[in-house]
């Protein structure tokens, strides 16, 4: 099957790089040549051609690029795709992206998808062809698709690994802002604490703080996007937040160890149950 993936980040390439791996030929397309360039080097295109031209020839088009783009470009690819071409792509948001196209005529050859897979580092050098494997793929208000498109999106998804979930945008982006977006917030404000723009805390900095900040390595043009198309979804886990600061700040004013306790363990059940789901899908691999 000719692919055509749009964007050579992280998510595109890594993308051609698990569907060459399946025999499908790749033509890659990215705004900026270099991008582009950098992608087919490492194996992740088989080559590199004009939008135009590579759709034209393609059965599948992988939109890859930020979301903001992403909304711009979907209702164009949509009026122009060969008859018996399929659209997805792989944004970390749904409801802005599906409304984008919801009134478009071609809509039934769409598919809203979203790999809940990525890594800290953006661009096609830390593309990785098993970076989906084996994670949740989300299709989103998959009742507006045609039947075949969604047939073809679901066969790709399950030649590279992954595993479909099916949920409206709305269901999506609410779990998502839980689980992904909020969390890359919360690391670029803790490493952003007027602490580490002074001397001597990189002495001290070990595995812990590793962990807490490598979400915050993330780019920026990736995750603004995000934040501002997710945006009342992340204002009420931001109010939450707060909520629980003042708790936790309450508690240690007075030494409420009970507090602290409670916080602490209802934090232990919630990560129990993150790996029981990791356990349970290990086991059946």
């Amino acid at each position: 099957m000719n692919v055509t993936v749009i964007g050579a980040g992280l998510m595109g390439s890594s993308m051609g790089l698990a569907l060459r791996r399946k025999g499908h030929w790749v033509f890659g397309s990215d705004l900026q040549q270099a991008n582009a360039q950098q992608a087919l080097s490492i194996g992740a295109f088989d080559a590199v051609s004009t939008l135009s031209d590579a759709v034209s020839r393609s059965k599948l088009v992988v939109v890859a690029t930020p979301v903001d783009a992403a909304i711009a470009l979907l209702p164009q690819l949509l009026s122009t795709i060969p008859a018996d071409c399929t659209v997805m792509d792989l944004g970390s948001t749904k409801a802005a992206i599906c409304s984008a196209v919801a009134t478009h005529s071609n809509r039934g050859a769409f598919v809203a998808a979203h790999p809940m897979a990525g890594k800290e580092s953006g661009g096609a050098l830390g593309a990785d062809a098993l970076l989906f494997h084996g994670k949740p793929f989300a299709i989103c208000n998959q009742e507006q698709s045609a039947k075949e498109a969604l047939q073809l999106v679901c066969t790709t998804i399950a030649e590279i690994g992954a595993r479909p979930f099916f949920c409206t945008a709305q269901q999506h982006d609410s779990s998502v802002a839980l689980v992904s977006h909020f969390p890359q917030l919360l690391a670029y404000a803790y490493a952003s604490l007027h602490g580490f723009s002074q001397d001597g805390w990189q002495n001290l900095a070990a595995s812990g703080f590793g962990s807490a900040t490598r979400l915050a390595c993330s780019p920026s043009d990736v995750w603004i996007p995000i934040f501002e198309q997710n945006n009342h979804n992340i204002k009420e886990l931001v109010a939450e937040m707060q909520s629980v600061l003042q708790l936790i700040a309450d508690a240690l004013a007075v030494n409420d160890a009970n507090a602290l306790k409670s916080l602490i363990n209802s934090a232990h059940a919630t990560r129990r149950a993150f790996d029981r789901r990791v356990m349970g899908e290990h086991q059946n691999v």
